[in-house]
């Protein structure tokens, strides 16, 4: 019989604001606790424990602005002429989106002796050389824990900033226009900036004491399933209507 369970809460909130002549904003946040019985602390406990989920992230903001230039044909300039025809009828998009990184997943054969785990990641450098505090790990390997032994150390550190992955930072911009081909047919040009700034959201640190690369971010995330982010790319699309 099954014994995991999970539990949810979740406040959303957005605001949107249309302003004069030819603009909309939007502004959403949305707060997530997400918590799951799925890992047995010790091998002979009686019932899984609850830990914060790797299925949702604590929180994320998106803000999005629509604007249409007021070039062309009934908008504020270039209403008439060859100078309407080339830059009327544009339509700008931005897209921001923020939200913290994943959860550091730990493995269960890990030695610490220190003596409070909010060092670990309160006190770490958070670079992608060392992004979590390495002191009071046990990394020598004939040291190590075997598979069969307790846990020693929890399979998530809840809180602290350090102990979740490299943050999701996106903007994305598109430009768009509308050619009026006949009264019931348009053909519409578009164009997609994605990851405008190139920032990357890198992957995990290794959390394997034995290992060369224990505290460090060797991977970026390639990005889909709306969690990481791809290296900045253009497309280019075009849609007729009628």
């Amino acid at each position: 019989m099954p014994l995991g369970k999970s539990k949810n809460e979740e406040l959303g909130i957005s605001f949107q604001r249309r302003f004069p002549k030819g603009l909309n904003a939007t502004v959403s946040y949305t707060k997530l606790y997400h918590y799951a019985a799925d890992y047995f602390p010790n091998t002979f406990d009686a019932s899984p424990a609850w830990e914060p989920s790797n299925l949702g992230r604590p929180q994320r903001l998106t803000s999005m602005a629509i604007a249409q230039l007021p070039f062309g044909k009934g908008r504020r300039w270039l209403q008439k002429g060859p100078t309407s025809w080339v830059v009327g009828g544009f339509q700008i998009t931005g897209i921001q989106e923020y939200q913290p990184g994943a959860l550091v997943t730990w493995t269960s054969t890990t030695y610490y002796t220190g003596n409070n785990l909010s060092d670990v990641c309160s006190s770490g450098p958070h670079v992608l050389g060392q992004w979590f505090n390495t002191a009071n790990f046990v990394t020598n390997p004939t040291l190590a824990a075997n598979t069969g032994q307790a846990r020693v150390f929890p399979n998530i550190i809840n809180g602290y900033g350090g102990c979740r992955g490299d943050s999701m930072k996106r903007v994305n911009l598109s430009l768009q226009r509308e050619f009026r081909i006949r009264e019931r047919a348009n053909l519409i040009f578009r164009g997609d900036v994605y990851n405008i700034a190139n920032h990357s959201q890198f992957g995990l640190p290794t959390t394997n004491p034995t290992s060369t690369d224990f505290g460090k971010i060797t991977s970026t995330i390639a990005g889909g399933g709306g969690g990481g982010t791809t290296n900045r790319s253009l497309a280019v699309q075009a849609r007729l209507t009628f």
